[in-house]
């Protein structure tokens, strides 16, 4: 009835707003599969592409999260409400009138900015790098819905000292471990050892979660892109700000691709902080005994000890490492290995009986935004068809290779069929899909895909789509993805 009010509504009720309403959202998940029904909901009344997109990549996050059978801690975070109305008031203004005068109103190419010199920079090009680098800084900065917020009150204000200290130092009131601590050697040898460990913490909470400034030159976040990845990933946020406005001819989403783009910026710096304290654990977060304390007491006692102190210590530092992911409300990063098991997941739901023994490479691939949509389309269709076609407890191997020559990632899934009658059967089949017309593929075609990932490679979202059967009893699909950067 009004499109101003649907538009607020739409904007207004994301998944942090959902997550609120909690005698309609019983679970977490449910807020990002409501966010979805509405962006979904809208995108089809309004015939606008991107918000089927958003909406798609939300129902991504929901599979994903039931792959891994949880929903990350993360207690990194950004008040998406608040952090979008900024863009919006203190940006966008500015933004408007740059981007349809940049690259004469024409849709750009990928571009290598100097980010070192925008600031001091006079061109249009410096103008709108500048205002990105706003962003980002407020992204990270903002003491009141920036990562540095969230820093301090979620995790340095004794959060995490407590959660690495607390339950090792309860250990020492535990009575099955009583004759072994009171030895006056062992137990001394154990509050020394406590005391460096929760030094160790204390530093990481003064010293280096912080965004670096001149006060804290140890901080593990940067607010400016300083680093190769960073400065690709700045650019492409610019290239694609640009080039949707050109498509669509309103800014009714940058802030919030502005936001995603943030997200992929601080990715660099979330996995540096878990290394980070991968290396803290290593060195203060393993307890052991020399030799000349270990021979006074009893061994069984003291291997229990040792065991159970590490196991905690362990757990513990586990924990406080996945508070350092990208929280689900944001596009999320994932690894291709866990997006084929979360589509393989999801068929096996359609398949009764499809229960096929999973092969994955070791090699880790992580992607994010955008980029997880096309591929997770591409792989529903060729592990729909390994269903279909394949042997119900068969194997079904994915492989990911990269091209460095062509900056481009080549998927494979190989999968395995009862008989060569029904290799003969899906060879027919599935040839005479490749070779078919793609006009109505998104139309006329069910949940075989072949046509629609054909319209994928047609459309430019994946390339090199291909079919090869092997007898006796193997199908090898394929395609390739063009990375961004």
């Amino acid at each position: 009835i009004s499109p101003s009010v649907t538009e607020h509504l739409v904007h207004v009720c994301d998944e942090t707003f959902l997550s609120k309403l909690f005698h309609i959202t019983s679970r977490p998940n449910k807020a990002i599969e409501d966010r979805a029904d509405i962006l979904e909901w809208y995108g089809n009344k309004m015939e606008d592409s991107q918000y089927l997109s958003r909406a798609r990549n939300l129902r991504i996050d929901v599979q994903i999260n039931k792959e891994k059978g949880t929903i990350d801690d993360a207690r990194i975070y950004v008040d998406q409400i608040k952090y979008t109305q900024w863009v919006s008031d203190m940006v966008m203004p500015e933004l408007s009138l740059l981007i349809p005068d940049l690259n004469s109103g024409k849709e750009m190419t990928p571009k290598a900015i100097r980010w070192s010199g925008v600031r001091s920079g006079i061109s249009i090009f410096d103008l709108v790098a500048s205002n990105f680098l706003d962003c980002f800084k407020e992204f990270c900065e903002n003491k009141f819905f920036g990562i540095a917020s969230y820093l301090g009150r979620r995790i340095r204000h004794g959060t995490l000292v407590g959660t690495g200290l607390e339950e090792l130092k309860d250990i020492t009131s535990e009575g099955r471990f009583s004759n072994l601590l009171s030895d006056p050697e062992f137990n001394n040898h154990f509050l020394e050892w406590i005391e460096l460990y929760e030094g160790a913490l204390t530093r990481i909470v003064k010293e280096y979660l912080y965004v670096r400034d001149d006060a804290h030159p140890q901080g593990l976040f940067s607010s400016y892109p300083n680093s190769k990845y960073k400065q690709a990933v700045a650019n492409q946020m610019l290239l694609d700000v640009h080039n949707k406005y050109i498509k669509s001819g309103n800014f009714l989403d940058t802030p919030y691709v502005v936001m995603d783009y943030c997200w992929r910026l601080i990715e660099e710096d979330l996995s540096g902080t878990r290394k980070f304290l991968s290396q803290i654990k290593s060195k203060y977060g393993v307890f052991s005994v020399p030799y000349n304390v270990s021979r006074k007491v009893n061994r069984r006692e003291l291997n229990d000890f040792v065991q159970e102190v590490n196991s905690i210590s362990a757990d513990k530092f586990r924990v406080i490492s996945s508070w350092f992911n990208k929280p689900s409300f944001a596009s999320p990063s994932t690894d291709l290995n866990l997006l084929f098991k979360a589509v393989t997941s999801e068929v096996k739901g359609l398949h009764a009986g499809f229960d096929p023994r999973i092969e994955v490479g070791d090699e880790e691939f992580p992607i994010n935004g955008g980029q997880y949509f096309a591929i997770y389309d591409a792989l529903y269709v060729l592990i729909y068809n390994a269903a279909a076609y394949g042997k119900q407890a068969g194997k079904l191997v994915f492989n990911v290779f990269k091209d460095q020559e062509q900056s481009k990632l080549m998927l494979m899934v190989m999968s395995e069929v009862d008989d060569e009658k029904t290799l003969n059967k899906a060879k027919r089949v599935i040839e005479s899909k490749l070779e078919s017309d793609t006009q109505d593929a998104h139309v006329r075609e069910g949940n075989s895909g072949i046509k629609k990932l054909l319209r994928l490679a047609v459309d430019g979202y994946i390339g090199d789509v291909n079919y090869v059967f092997e007898r006796p009893n193997k199908i090898v699909s394929s395609f390739s993805y063009k990375l961004d950067y």
